[in-house]
């Protein structure tokens, strides 16, 4: 269905039942592919659909990309043969794709001739799309197929169609487009990737982030015994350490904040501190519920922790607030506690329950919002849970230490 695709490629759409009968339905085809044909190659990738459009995953965790010191014209193809080899070498667990090259023949217009005979450059474009057939008329379209309609249809020797094609010089005389141009046969990449450094060809490694320093020294070494390319490293372990860095300094400033807050409120420099208290243990009870259900620490979880962070938070607030009220009708500080534990014990569970209870459903969803949502709800039903045993009993028991002093 790809316009772009000769007659040499195609594609396979496969449907399994489950991930494991993928995985080993893939290294099977992969191996009896190559074994009937060695010079072909072979890549799997996903069927595109709304999801992972909105929310592409294509991101290796390392990738290497390669481009080209400047813009002096070398053997671009032999060279990335020479690296891709000596990466593979260095690296042989890793698959990586292999090098796609194109031919493509190159149509130099001479500047010179063209200026004697006064042919312009929309002159001998016009007169070259005609000559080799690429003057489409209609697209008749059948069922999926679209088909272009063109002029011409014979097959002819490029060298035949440029001495055949004629370009009118002046009122009676004609030339051969030969006169104006020559060509030029290049190896090129079939395919080229391209970003905010220009025109780059990648190596994905999948890797764990404790062999990251190791592979990106390794791979700058190759790249240093050819002075023509230049190295970059990007991927999901990078992308997640930077958000990682400013997840940490949005809730280092946010703290601040709520600390100057609560202690103008409170008329007291010590029990926010108190109160501060209860998000860092929150934060471990959201990590070890990704732990423990296999999550990873990506956007929608950190979102699932800062949404966290603000509820629970608020139930400290009022077992504090509630403390502080009766303990000003000069009520004995182990009697205030306890009282104020009755009297919020209800509210507090309540804020609980009914944001568990509300997630839980997310956990078993399907579709695809499913695997989005679920590592946010994992992170919030986390950090509550502990949260709620925290604003219950830690919270209050530091308040009794700090104020009996």
């Amino acid at each position: 269905k790809d316009s772009n695709f000769k007659s040499s490629e195609t594609t396979i759409y496969i449907k399994t039942k489950s991930n494991d009968e993928l995985t080993d339905l893939k290294k099977i085809l992969k191996k009896e592919i190559l074994q009937k044909y060695p010079l072909s190659i072979v890549r799997f990738k996903e069927v595109e659909n709304i999801f992972n459009q909105i929310f592409p995953e294509d991101k290796a965790p390392l990738s290497a990309k390669l481009k080209a010191i400047n813009n002096i014209e070398f053997n671009k193809a032999d060279n990335l043969n020479e690296i891709w080899n000596s990466i593979q070498e260095a690296f042989p667990d890793e698959d990586f794709d292999q090098l796609t090259f194109d031919h493509q023949l190159i149509l130099y217009g001479n500047a010179q001739k063209m200026a004697i005979y006064d042919v312009s450059p929309t002159m001998l474009t016009s007169t070259l799309e005609v000559a080799f057939n690429v003057k489409q008329i209609l697209t008749i379209k059948s069922n999926q197929d679209f088909i272009p309609l063109i002029i011409g249809t014979n097959e002819k020797d490029v060298r035949k169609i440029l001495n055949e094609a004629l370009i009118k010089v002046n009122d009676s005389t004609y030339l051969p487009a030969k006169e104006f141009v020559s060509t030029e046969i290049r190896k090129d990449l079939k395919t080229i990737k391209g970003g905010k450094q220009g025109e780059y060809y990648s190596f994905d490694f999948k890797i764990d982030e404790n062999k990251e320093t190791s592979v990106i020294n390794l791979v700058k070494s190759i790249i240093r015994q050819n002075d023509k390319f230049d190295v970059t490293f990007d991927g999901t372990i990078i992308e997640n350490r930077k958000l990682l860095n400013e997840f940490l300094v949005v809730m280092c400033v946010t703290l601040f904040l709520l600390y100057f807050i609560l202690a103008a409120q409170f008329e007291s420099l010590l029990l926010p501190v108190i109160i501060l208290l209860e998000i860092p243990i929150s934060l471990g009870g959201a990590f070890l519920f990704l732990y423990l259900f296999n999550m990873s620490i990506n956007l929608m979880s950190l979102i699932g922790i800062v949404v966290m962070s603000g509820i629970i938070i608020n139930d400290s607030i009022l077992k504090i607030d509630a403390i502080i009220q009766l303990r000003k009708q000069n009520i004995h500080l182990i009697r205030a506690i306890v009282l104020a534990g009755k009297k919020r014990l209800k509210p507090i569970l309540m804020t609980s329950l009914t944001t568990i209870l509300a997630l839980i459903p997310i956990l078993f969803s399907s579709g695809l919002g499913g695997e989005l949502q679920t590592p946010l709800a994992i992170a919030l039903i986390g950090g509550m849970i502990v949260g709620t045993l925290v604003s219950l009993y830690f919270i209050p028991l530091c308040y009794y230490y700090i104020a009996k002093k």
